[in-house]
């Protein structure tokens, strides 16, 4: 007579142990999910904020300098401003192309 077919699944002999897995368990949580520790992504992070804190400086450096050149420049409260005749000549053509939403279009039809 046939025996039963046994239930579940096949055996494959590298079967861990419940000291093994535990012991796995406990290194994967020492060393964090992804190997990366909280130290280390609070070490990356304090980086990320000094670099950002520092273009935040040079930023606003650049911003007073160029304040006290707008306000060395002489110029009487309501003075307009000189034209510019290539600036007013792009405008017309601009003008004239029926006001292209995209510049580069511009660009395509002067060549």
């Amino acid at each position: 007579m046939r025996e039963p077919k046994k239930r579940g699944r096949k055996s494959t002999g590298k079967a861990l142990t419940g000291a093994e897995r535990q012991r796995r368990y406990m290194e994967r949580l020492k060393a964090g999910a992804n190997g990366v520790t909280d130290a280390n992504r609070v070490e990356a992070l304090e980086r990320e904020l000094a670099e950002a804190k520092a273009l935040i400086d040079r930023l606003e450096r650049e911003k007073a300098v160029l304040l006290e050149e707008l306000e060395a420049r002489p110029r009487a409260p309501g003075e307009p401003v000189e034209p510019d005749p290539a600036l007013e000549a792009e405008f017309r053509e601009w003008l004239a192309a029926g006001c292209p939403d995209d510049l580069r279009e511009l660009e395509r039809r002067r060549q």
